[in-house]
């Protein structure tokens, strides 16, 4: 996958009316503590499918979760799952960002994004030399 493209698309969901979109089939109603709006504020997307009608996934540090309960907070999980994801560290809705939290965040992101680019080259690199190898025992 093209981590740079992702980037660019992903880059919308950074809005929570974006995020919340993309829940078409969420297993909870808005009575939930866990409903569409609470889920989509504390940075997840849907994911799921038949076999997992309730994944999701963070927008910004890219934890899959599953196996949600009706009273489970969607800021709690995801600060257990996933402790060091700059936007649940800040435990608010986007409306309440400030500017310089923006930018952090903004940041922060874009070097997540670069980790991951990088390491696909790297494992691009390392499977390619792994070929070459084989390819030089065999001659």
């Amino acid at each position: 996958m093209d981590t740079l493209k992702l980037f660019e698309e992903s880059l919308l969901y950074f809005y929570e009316e974006v995020r919340v979109n993309t829940y078409k089939n969420w297993i909870f109603d808005n009575s939930s503590d866990c409903n569409v709006e609470k889920m989509a504020e504390a940075g997840f997307i849907f994911v799921g499918d038949e076999d997992e009608p309730d994944a999701v996934k963070c927008f910004f540090c890219n934890k899959h979760l599953d196996g949600w309960e009706s009273t489970d907070n969607p800021w709690k999980e995801h600060l257990k799952h996933a402790p060091n994801c700059s936007f649940a560290k800040l435990e608010t809705s986007q409306n309440n960002i400030t500017l310089d939290q923006a930018l952090k965040l903004r940041r922060d992101y874009l070097i997540n994004i670069l980790n991951a680019h990088f390491n696909d080259i790297d494992n691009e690199l390392t499977n390619t030399l792994k070929k070459a190898k084989v390819q030089i025992k065999k001659s």
